[in-house]
């Protein structure tokens, strides 16, 4: 990683691998990050970022792609933060493909006739025909996900050593247009599509307490609505964290 600062313009370039905690790089491909911040006027920070690589898929091209807007405020006891991001991730799926083909049918048909002196005689006649049918492939294809998501933190400086936050945050995830193969066929129109995403919000209040300048203990209380699609779901958590830095 290299970065500096010039005037009020700050920097960040970062190579790296890419993978997730714990794991091993599978791929050769390396990832970018760009960052740039600007002090636009006192107190007030605005920013921006860009990421480019590869997920951890051995043996696919899979590529992941960001980009964020940020920007921070403070102001005497009172502080403010807020980032937008939107993401679009290739991931590997797996469908049946259908088309529609036609192949010929020959039909064999049995008759006979009499002739003028009573005898019966069995002759058969052939009949070419074409028919329609549907043929399915099954394929592992190359997908892409969007995911969209922006963050508000708003906090207030109680006293020295207590500092106390509230925060909103909204994740939109696997937005994408799907045909939907039942209406469809019922409805015998082959384009019927639906979007398809799903919305998480999330409310955070929470409090900071500082024992020294290096410890602190944190307690928050996360109200979650996990999918607003769907039915809502109580998964709210109360969380005590204490860190220390050295």
């Amino acid at each position: 990683m290299g970065y500096g600062k010039w005037r009020d313009l700050g920097y960040w370039l970062s190579l790296h691998n890419g993978a997730a905690y714990n794991y091993k790089d599978k791929n050769w491909a390396k990832d970018v990050i760009a960052r740039a911040t600007y002090l636009a006027l006192p107190g007030l920070t605005v920013g921006g970022n860009v990421e480019y690589g590869t997920n951890d898929g051995a043996g696919l091209s899979l590529y992941r792609r960001r980009a964020g807007l940020d920007a921070g405020f403070e102001w005497k006891k009172l502080y403010a933060r807020a980032e937008w991001m939107i993401g679009l991730d290739d991931k590997s799926v797996a469908d049946s493909l259908s088309r529609t083909a036609t192949r010929n049918v020959t039909d064999t048909i049995r008759t006979g006739y009499l002739d003028t002196l009573g005898a019966w005689h069995d002759t058969t006649y052939t009949r070419v025909r074409s028919v329609s049918y549907k043929a399915w492939t099954r394929k592992t294809l190359v997908d892409q996900v969007l995911a969209r998501g922006a963050y508000l933190t708003v906090g207030y400086v109680v006293m020295p050593k207590l500092r106390v936050a509230a925060r909103a945050d909204l994740y939109r995830t696997d937005y994408s247009w799907k045909l939907d193969t039942l209406r469809a066929s019922a409805t015998k129109v082959d384009t019927l599509w639906v979007v398809k995403e799903s919305r998480n919000l999330n409310w955070t209040l929470g409090a900071d307490y500082f024992l020294n300048p290096n410890a602190k203990v944190t307690l928050n209380y996360d109200i979650r609505q996990e999918d607003m699609a769907l039915a809502v779901v109580k998964n709210n958590v109360l969380s005590l964290q204490a860190q220390v830095k050295f």
